[in-house]
């Protein structure tokens, strides 16, 4: 939804920080939780409109974005003003510190708790087919035993790290949607930014970079009001990717959040 990414800036005064303040982090999580409740239900497209705008005037008289009609009309992107050379940089090196907590707790769940867990796994399931070849019932059973105890222990250890996973995501979900923003509103980036032969200049770079980033936050924002953040895996994180396939059309239309990106 085109529009809904929109109503996020209005005049072009000065940038937006980027990184953004603790109090556009704030006013960020304020109106998104608004604009959730307005248009909850069966809202017309007026109504829609009407909330977008009232979010994007509210989040711009915060100061918190630098400008509305580029997001709002979906301006093709102009990539390599001073602006954009300027923001990527300082998108890079926020971002980039970031990237780097969830590629390390992915791998390290990875190597210490999933890897071993499906090796073992992996070694139950050839015995059990081998006991049920020779007849064993008795031994059957107690390898299914097991492979059932085996599988309890994963899932409980990967719920916990599932659990430290979200407070990570849920300190850094809101800043990193505001600079995404922010990136959109100097005509950095645009929609074609994931289309074969789109996104030029220094900025498209810096997002496609850090995209597993952007998407993570942009679904734990999106599942944030129905209490379903925790369905943002731990195990996701271990091997980032550009565009997660299959996910960007799944994602809930009742936040303003930029679902032409990932």
């Amino acid at each position: 939804m085109t529009l809904v990414i929109a109503a996020c800036f209005a005049s072009s005064a000065n940038a937006a920080s980027i990184p953004p303040t603790a109090d556009c982090e704030v006013t960020l999580k304020k109106l998104m939780r608004t604009y959730s409740k307005e248009i909850a239900g069966k809202p017309s497209k007026e109504e829609v409109a009407r909330a977008e705008r009232k979010f994007a005037d509210a989040l711009a008289a915060a100061g918190c974005v630098s400008d509305a009609e580029p997001i709002i009309e979906m301006m093709p992107a102009k990539p390599f003003t001073t602006q954009c050379r300027e923001a990527a940089p300082q998108a890079q090196a926020f971002w980039g510190s970031m990237m780097k907590s969830y590629v390390r707790m992915g791998k390290k769940f990875v190597r210490k708790v999933e890897r071993p867990f499906r090796k073992r796994s992996k070694a139950l399931t050839r015995k059990i087919r081998l006991s049920k070849k020779h007849g064993s019932a008795r031994r059957t059973a107690v390898l299914v035993r097991k492979r059932k105890e085996l599988k309890r222990n994963f899932v409980r250890i990967e719920r916990a790290q599932n659990r430290k996973f979200s407070k990570l995501i849920r300190g850094d979900a809101y800043p990193t949607l505001l600079v995404l923003y922010e990136l959109v509103s100097l005509r950095c980036v645009d929609e074609t930014l994931f289309e074969e032969g789109g996104g030029k200049g220094p900025a498209a770079r810096v997002v496609k970079r850090n995209a597993f980033l952007i998407f993570i936050s942009v679904l734990f924002l999106a599942f944030e009001e129905s209490d379903e953040s925790d369905s943002v895996s731990i195990s996701k994180a271990a091997v980032p990717t550009a565009h997660p396939a299959g996910t960007q059309d799944k994602l809930p239309g009742h936040l303003p959040i930029p679902t032409t990106f990932p």
